[in-house]
C-alpha cells in the first residue's frame, strides 16, 4: 500500500496577495521612511554636538547670531545617489548656507582673522588651530541607534503588510 497525502487550498490567491503586500512594503516610500528615520537620529545628535560661538559674527554686512551653525544643520535627500531601480534611498545631514563656516569649525579653523584663512583643513586641527569635530563623533555615537530606527520602520511596514 502506497502512502498518499492530500491537501486542500482554501485561499489560492493568499500567497500571491502576501507577496504583493510584501513588495509594497519594500517600496520607495518605505525605503525613504526608513532612511529618513535613521538620518533624523544622526541629525539630532549633530545638532546637539555643534559648537556655539560666544559672539555673533558679521560676513558681507550680514549679522549671524551665535548658534547659527547649530540651527543650520539640516537633512537632505540625495537624488543623485538614490535609485528606485536599485532599491536605494540616501538621506544625509549637512550644514545650511547661513553656517558656511561649519566645515571650518569641524576641521580645525578659527575665526580670529588670518588664522582662519590659512589653517589647513584637517579633522584633527593644526598646531595653531584646534579642531572641534562634531559630525564624526555624532555618527560614531549614534550609528547603531540610526540603524535600529531604520530597521524598526521596515519591520513595521512588513508587519502591516503581513497583518493588513
Amino acid at each position: 500500500m502506497a502512502n498518499k497525502a492530500a491537501a486542500t487550498v482554501s485561499n489560492p490567491n493568499g500567497f500571491a496577495d502576501l507577496l504583493a503586500k510584501m513588495s509594497e512594503a519594500a517600496s520607495e516610500s518605505t525605503l525613504r521612511q526608513a532612511a529618513v528615520a535613521g538620518a533624523r537620529v544622526i541629525h539630532k545628535e549633530v545638532q546637539l554636538r555643534a559648537p556655539v560661538g560666544p559672539v555673533p559674527h558679521i560676513r558681507s554686512g550680514k549679522l549671524y547670531p551665535a548658534g547659527t551653525l547649530k540651527k543650520s544643520i539640516a537633512l537632505y535627500h540625495d537624488d543623485d545617489k538614490s535609485s528606485v531601480k536599485k532599491a536605494l534611498q540616501v538621506y544625509g545631514v549637512t550644514i545650511g548656507r547661513d553656517a558656511f563656516y561649519g566645515l571650518m569649525v569641524e576641521e580645525g579653523h578659527d575665526f580670529s582673522g588670518a588664522v582662519a584663512k590659512h589653517a589647513k583643513r584637517t579633522e584633527f586641527g593644526t598646531s595653531k588651530v584646534p579642531a572641534h569635530p562634531f559630525f564624526r563623533p555624532a555618527v560614531d555615537a549614534k550609528s547603531r541607534e540610526a540603524l535600529d530606527a531604520m530597521t524598526a520602520v521596515m519591520q513595521q511596514k512588513l508587519n502591516e503588510a503581513k497583518n493588513g
